[in-house]
């Protein structure tokens, strides 16, 4: 019992290294894959359902807070920028990178509806799920000592991080010219 514990707790979670490094223990305990995926799909399912709730929460007990405001300006100019169709697009990108409760979160922040976020949203963290389900596959169908895949998705882990403090540095760099 103690794995799907962990099996649930880390899709509901969705950081990438802490979710493959589960499912490479599911796939070398030889667990059926297929309660798996319904516990993704669940678990997802429920994740944007109390993303959207509480962020229509905080905005209607935030609105008149300052900050509030500049937050539905920039929102506003966004979802113009976009249009509707960009909307979608955008949070279908957004949740490939992003956690789905917060996807939905902003979604409901920017007044996008309910069905068309959550929509979007599953698009977008299907396709991560698929690159996840991917890097464990590949992972264990080359390498079969589970301290190397561990050393393997460390180390993508520290590069990503690396990557985005690089990038994060870089955009900096930009703003102050």
């Amino acid at each position: 019992m103690g794995i799907w514990t962990l099996i649930t707790a880390t899709l509901i979670v969705q950081e990438f290294a802490t979710s493959a490094l589960v499912l490479v223990l599911a796939v070398h305990s030889e667990i059926p894959l297929w309660p798996i995926h319904v516990i993704w799909a669940v678990t997802t399912l429920v994740d944007m359902y109390f993303g959207y709730q509480l962020g229509l929460l905080l905005k209607r007990k935030l609105k008149n807070n300052r900050w509030v405001g500049k937050i539905d300006r920039w929102s506003r100019d966004a979802v113009d920028a976009l249009g509707d169709r960009g909307v979608g697009v955008a949070l279908m990108l957004l949740a490939i990178v992003n956690f789905p409760y917060l996807n939905t979160f902003i979604a409901a922040w920017i007044d996008a509806p309910q069905n068309v976020s959550i929509l979007f949203t599953t698009i977008g963290n299907f396709i991560w799920y698929l690159l996840l389900w991917g890097a464990v596959l590949g992972l264990t169908s080359f390498v079969e000592n589970p301290s190397i895949i561990l050393l393997v998705i460390v180390g993508i882990g520290a590069l990503s991080h690396l990557s985005f403090k690089i990038f994060e540095r870089a955009q900096k760099k930009n703003r102050r010219k």
